[in-house]
């Protein structure tokens, strides 16, 4: 007899009905006031770390375990001087910061984890270690509240990346890019993207420290690694690396992984010596990999050799 896991099947339709009802319900306002889809249900974009704080406080979430206990490991473990964070500028003399995104996520890591190597960089992952044990508190049925979590991890994030800055280079995976551009080609459904030069393609939190060169990276549909498959290409792949290549702030760079991890990598480093070279501090590594080897296989190793920058 097979068993059909009935409950997982049943979480998962109610994610996709939330969130097909949220794309179908809510017209795009591409002008609203500099701040779109601010308002916009279970996939609102927050501009502000009050307004993921805001989700955490709503009478609904009362009930939910853990939900005032994330708020407080947020204020007191993750950002202790949150409050002076948020009204500080980062000095314009400080070391790279440089985010790491994609559609491919075991590409997206391994890409980033090599270049922080290569930077000699502190490495934050999308999931701050504060936070890391209430990540799968949230379930898919509280899509908002889920949501606000990951957000929040972004300004964890953000606060590390601040306090280390000072000190040496900072290399991220994913950050306020990733969740944001994801809701947005969601909330704009099947409607055309705005038109290069729309505010939708500067948009940023003014309380969340901005990146100084952030990269995509783009794994395309042909999986280079199995020149034979069935899997059918994803649709959004193409839409969402067009909202990437139009960016305006940060400035944005495109990682094409078609010829190799070596490759892109290579790439990142001459990029970062010509947008940063001569407004930053820091030392660069020759690092490649040995062996490309299956996508999957863990056993590949960097060789570095120092390179003063």
């Amino acid at each position: 007899m097979i068993h059909i896991p009935i409950r997982g099947i049943t979480k998962s339709l109610l994610c996709l009905c939330l969130v097909v009802v949220a794309t179908v319900s809510y017209k795009p306002d591409i002008d609203d006031s500099g701040r779109p889809f601010r308002n916009a249900g279970i996939l609102r974009l927050f501009y502000e770390l009050n307004d993921v704080k805001s989700v955490f406080r709503m009478p609904e979430y009362s009930h939910v375990p853990g939900c005032q206990r994330v708020l407080d490991v947020f204020e007191h473990e993750c950002c202790p001087f949150e409050k002076k964070f948020i009204t500080k500028d980062v000095s314009t003399s400080r070391f790279p910061f440089i985010v790491f995104e994609g559609n491919h996520r075991i590409s997206t890591s391994i890409l980033s984890k090599r270049f922080s190597k290569m930077i000699t960089a502190s490495y934050f992952s999308m999931a701050p270690p504060c936070l890391i044990p209430y990540r799968k508190l949230f379930t898919p049925k509280d899509l908002l509240l889920r949501r606000a979590f990951f957000s929040l991890a972004v300004y964890a994030l953000g606060y590390q990346a601040a306090e280390s800055l000072q000190r040496w280079p900072v290399v991220v995976a994913s950050y306020w890019n990733h969740q944001a551009i994801f809701a947005l080609t969601k909330l704009l459904n099947d409607s055309d993207l705005p038109e290069p030069g729309s505010g939708f393609y500067s948009l940023w939190p003014e309380d969340l420290v901005k990146p100084d060169i952030l990269f995509y990276v783009n794994f395309p549909d042909d999986l280079h690694f199995q020149p034979v498959t069935t899997r059918r290409p994803n649709s959004w792949k193409p839409r969402l690396l067009e909202f990437y290549r139009r960016l305006e702030q940060p400035l944005t760079i495109e990682l094409n992984t078609k010829d190799g991890w070596d490759r892109a990598l290579q790439d990142a480093k001459e990029h970062v010596i010509k947008y940063l070279g001569s407004t930053k501090t820091f030392t660069l590594k020759n690092i490649t990999f040995r062996t490309y080897g299956n996508r999957y296989n863990r056993s590949v190793r960097p060789v570095e050799q120092s390179e003063l920058w």
